[in-house]
């Protein structure tokens, strides 16, 4: 199945910061790509030229192969970090400004409309004004305005803001349907949302990706933290068993197993090697801990 969304090689560049450096993903229909990093990673500013609203130094972002231009861009539904409403508007009022916004009209936007408050649970309060919701109603009016079109690429910045543990509920299982016929990328810090909803996850420090992998993540026999001197990822790389190493700082590092290699035979081997190993032991297999060992 060929990529419903590709993004190659994006930079960008602010004042004195360069917010993202290299950053390449693919995402496919059926996709809910957890984007994961620190303040400051360049999560928002990917996610934004993945979205169309800004243009990257260098590098493309496509659907289904097509650079982004107008046309192009009707195919994405995005919520940013602060969902932008008008406050003076009610919610079918906005919901219905932002589908014409995006070429509806007629039947097709009144169904759409319906459809979107029903499925956000807004519609007991289609008739409140934008201004007067509760943070939470503003956070579901916001995700509205990203789907009311029915885009195939649905991105989501921090979608859990503000909502009590009912409405994540409803909205987990919103985008649990969406991602049946949609690709979906979403960024969050709640490190149990992504594990709950992401088949793939991201990682990035710094504005480059240092982690990519599918979710859940392999079992902790095939990762190894490992505390060594006298080394470097691509001696560890040579080790037989090792198929992947990354330096985590220091003397740190983070080796990934064959599905065949024998930790025992590993840490004989680099000892054998004359590398001083002071610890090697399972890295986990939470998101949490691959979090913590590959953001210091």
């Amino acid at each position: 199945m060929n990529p419903l969304l590709s993004a190659d090689n994006l930079y960008r560049r602010f004042p004195g910061h360069q917010a993202v450096a290299g950053v390449a993903l693919t995402l496919r229909r059926g996709d809910i790509l957890g984007l994961l990093g620190r303040n400051g990673a360049g999560k928002s500013t990917t996610l934004r030229m993945l979205a169309g609203a800004l243009c990257p130094d260098r590098g493309e972002v496509a659907i289904d192969g097509e650079p982004l231009h107008r046309g192009v861009r009707a195919r994405i539904g995005y919520l940013p970090e602060h969902p932008p409403l008008y406050a003076e508007l009610r919610v079918d009022e906005y919901l219905r400004f932002a589908a014409r916004l995006r070429g509806l009209s007629g039947g097709r936007l009144r169904r759409s409309v319906d459809t979107t408050l029903e499925a956000c649970g807004l519609t007991p309060r289609h008739k409140r004004l934008c201004g007067q919701l509760s943070k939470g109603y503003r956070q579901r009016l916001g995700i509205a305005q990203a789907i009311v079109h029915d885009p195939d690429v649905v991105i989501l910045d921090e979608p859990g803001n503000g909502l009590d543990p009912v409405q994540n509920r409803d909205i987990r299982a919103l985008i649990h349907q969406l991602a049946e016929t949609k690709a979906i990328i979403l960024s969050s810090h709640v490190l149990s949302e992504i594990e709950t909803l992401c088949n793939r996850v991201l990682l990035l420090h710094a504005g480059k990706v240092v982690f990519d992998s599918p979710l859940p993540l392999a079992s902790a026999g095939r990762r190894i933290a490992l505390h060594a001197s006298g080394t470097d990822v691509t001696a560890l790389k040579a080790i037989a068993g090792v198929t992947d190493a990354r330096a985590d700082g220091g003397d740190r590092f983070l080796l990934t197993l064959a599905d065949d290699g024998d930790p025992a035979a590993i840490n004989r081997a680099l000892c054998a090697a004359g590398i001083t190993v002071s610890a090697f032991c399972p890295a986990g297999d939470s998101l949490e801990q691959l979090f913590n060992e590959l953001d210091r």
